[in-house]
């Protein structure tokens, strides 16, 4: 008498979307939690963290699933959660010891990130400049007006603003032709 044995391993692998991301302090980011199926045979897989941030919780919608399925993991900050740079190690737990573990990693922050895309225009005459750029990610405060430094030289604009405003443009009027400005 023979006996044949067939042994189905479950296998699965994880994937984030996006891998990594900025949250302000007391606001909540979140992930895709991709589950791919590697094995022919499926069985739940059930997901949880470690390494949270202090005072920040992490939950996952569903708890649980069967590969392949993409849940999405939330990490909920509180205003006290410290600003830091976080690996967030997420784990897929299945029956029999079947694991997989990737990183997300969180910045949290509680202050603005400097503007990006700054574009400077004159006009035909050469007596403004058109000031554009992009908002900045604003942590867990709100910009609520940007300042506008300018000089003659670089690192030379000073500690008075030459004006402010709210939005992401500004008009610096009143220059002179041929002088080179600098800003920040």
């Amino acid at each position: 008498t023979s006996y044949t044995l067939t042994v189905n391993l479950f296998r699965f692998a994880l994937s984030l979307y996006p891998p990594a991301d900025t949250v302000g302090a007391g606001n909540d980011t979140s992930t895709v939690v991709t589950t791919s199926l590697i094995s022919p045979t499926s069985q739940t897989v059930t997901f949880s963290a470690e390494r949270v941030p202090p005072d920040a919780s992490v939950s996952f919608s569903p708890e649980n699933c069967e590969p392949t399925c993409s849940p999405t993991m939330t990490v909920s900050t509180s205003t006290s959660t410290p600003t830091d740079n976080y690996q967030i190690d997420v784990i897929g737990s299945a029956e029999g010891g079947t694991e997989d573990t990737v990183v997300y990693s969180v910045r949290v922050t509680d202050v603005p990130d400097q503007i990006t895309d700054l574009v400077a225009a004159t006009d035909a005459l050469g007596n403004q400049i058109n000031l554009s750029w992009s908002a900045p990610f604003e942590g867990s405060n709100a910009i609520t007006q940007y300042r506008i430094y300018r000089g003659t030289s670089p690192d030379g604009e000073g500690s008075t603003p030459i004006g402010t405003t709210s939005s992401t443009n500004y008009t610096d009027t009143g220059l002179s032709f041929g002088t080179v400005y600098y800003y920040k």
